[in-house]
């Protein structure tokens, strides 16, 4: 498939491994965290199921920090490629857990697939290792340093030296480039949730999109890792890991401790109910936020510090409940539980006209002034009620007797 392939016609040309039993994840061989500094060997086991991360875990030699960035859990259910061969990219990003910091190899897992569809040891890639100091979501025209070589092995982590990489901010791009033929899978695939939208592919090396977006049925994180050296001995500790808040929010804190005065660390959220007071610092101290008032549903998330979340969560509104209706002359009456002053009632997703709260019951009954002549006696329809604040019921089948 010709490299200039677009973006549409990857869609349609990517093969999801279509083996809809015998699957298995792959061995565990070894009980060590995936993601520790590993052997300098040629081939690395594939290591014992370890929790997603982005920042990996820290181990020390001398005044070198040595981490193996990932973003799979150790094992690959499944494995992709192109329907009728071709070239293809596949590339993740990792974040380092501080800065500056080198990046020195590449690590990749070709799967051994059940049912045919293998790579073959010494096939020729294209490894590619490149800077992405903004951080940001977007990695196209990422400039990438490239090594010719080869698939070392099948369920294994590969090792490839690539040309040094340094950054002092945001994020490497790793992968390889393969021009395989059909019926060849050469992608290996983590397909265990939670995916963090941090795998692509590409069949051009330039536009790249989430493997996410690509309209597949499996989608998930690939096997791609990253060995980077860090310049400071540096760990983070964060004291709580969560805090939670009522519907009305407020105001929160969270400690942080270095193993060092000069470690620097930032703070992130994608939340924009969480607003932080000052995203960054060096040595120990504390992140304080705000929670705002939730007008909705309860809700959850993060706050990434030096790269560990400490989790946000916040009670939101009572939902509207309907538990019964009935039709009185042309009126609709409905009942059930957490009505608030103005709420509305839907019949069949459209808002009903002049409806108020019952005097005695306002909490409880709902009034559809006119509603109820609309309604032709053994017509179902579908009502839920909208509250104010715009949090809405489920939906209650009635029927008119």
């Amino acid at each position: 498939m010709p490299s200039t392939i677009t973006q549409t016609t990857w869609l349609k040309a990517i093969l999801v491994l279509a083996v809809l039993s015998g699957l298995a994840a792959l061995p565990i061989s070894g009980a060590s965290d995936a993601r520790i500094s590993l052997p300098e060997s040629k081939a690395i086991q594939n290591g014992a199921q370890a929790d997603k991360t982005i920042q990996g875990v820290v181990s020390t030699a001398d005044s070198i920090q040595t981490v193996e960035l990932a973003i799979d859990d150790g094992s690959f259910e499944n494995a992709i490629g192109l329907t009728l061969g071709g070239t293809l990219f596949a590339a993740n990003r990792l974040t380092p857990p501080s800065y500056p910091a080198t990046l020195t190899e590449v690590r990749i897992f070709f799967r051994r697939e059940q049912f045919g569809g293998n790579v073959s040891s010494f096939d020729p890639i294209v490894v590619l290792a490149g800077p992405h100091p903004d951080g940001s979501d977007n990695i196209q025209l990422t400039q990438f340093q490239t090594l010719d070589s080869t698939v070392q092995a099948l369920d294994q982590f590969s090792v490839h030296d690539v040309p040094d990489v340094t950054i002092n901010s945001g994020d490497f791009i790793v992968g390889f480039r393969m021009t395989h033929i059909r019926n060849q899978f050469p992608i290996a695939l983590d397909s265990t949730a939670p995916f963090i939208h941090r795998s692509y592919v590409s069949t051009n090396g330039v536009t790249f999109i989430h493997i996410e977006d690509a309209a597949l049925v499996l989608i998930g994180n690939f096997g791609i890792r990253a060995k980077v050296n860090l310049l400071l001995t540096c760990a983070y500790t964060l004291a709580p890991t969560s805090q939670s808040f009522g519907t009305a929010g407020g105001n929160g804190s969270v400690n942080i401790t270095t193993t060092q005065s000069d470690c620097a660390w930032t703070a992130t959220t994608g939340a924009t109910w969480i607003t932080l007071a000052g995203g960054s610092g060096t040595g120990s101290g504390a992140v304080a936020f705000t929670v705002a008032p939730n007008p909705g549903v309860g809700r959850t998330a993060n706050i990434n510090i030096a790269g560990q979340p400490f989790t946000v969560t916040q009670a939101g509104l009572p939902l509207p409940t309907i538990l019964g209706a009935s039709i009185v002359g042309k009126k609709l009456l409905v009942s059930g539980e957490n009505f608030d002053d103005g709420a509305a009632i839907l019949i069949n997703g459209s808002v009903a006209k002049k409806v108020f709260n019952d005097v005695d019951l306002p909490r409880t009954l709902l009034i559809a002034k006119k509603a109820g002549k609309a309604i032709a006696p053994g017509q179902m329809v579908t009502l839920q009620v909208r509250n104010a604040s715009g949090v809405l019921s489920a939906e209650f089948n009635f029927v008119r007797p």
